[in-house]
């Protein structure tokens, strides 16, 4: 359900910002898959996602993420730094719900909420099994 809700809000900033499908997830240094990926990044944040968990789904390091934080900061606290950047951000907070970010939060809750039970499941079977 994240998943699916991360792959729409990715195909949404390729669409304002005209890159093929998939686009984001690759290594690409352009200006444009780059503002995509900080922007997709920082809804992410916004809708309290945490960093290890972006990068999970967007395919970069967790410091990535850390980095892109900054990178948005830099950008819309002064936005003749990068003015196509603040064009994009601005376009994809109109054209993606903020609505959906608390709903991002609570499927990110569930994912760890899930997580954790699974290794708690896991830890009881190796303890049932030493008895």
């Amino acid at each position: 359900m994240l998943k699916q809700e991360i792959s729409i809000l990715k195909a949404i900033a390729e669409d304002l910002l005209e890159l093929s499908s998939g686009t984001i997830d690759n290594g690409s240094r352009k200006p444009e898959n780059v503002a995509a990926r900080i922007g997709v990044c920082n809804v992410l944040l916004e809708a309290g996602l945490t960093p290890a968990i972006i990068a999970r789904y967007v395919n970069k390091d967790r410091s990535n993420i850390y980095h892109y934080q900054k990178e948005h900061e830099k950008y819309l606290s002064d936005k003749r730094i990068n003015p196509f950047y603040n064009e994009f951000w601005a376009d994809l907070t109109k054209v993606y719900n903020p609505e959906k970010l608390p709903r991002l939060w609570r499927m990110a809750e569930l994912n760890r909420v899930k997580t954790n039970i699974t290794n708690l499941q896991a830890q009881k079977e190796i303890l049932l099994n030493e008895l």
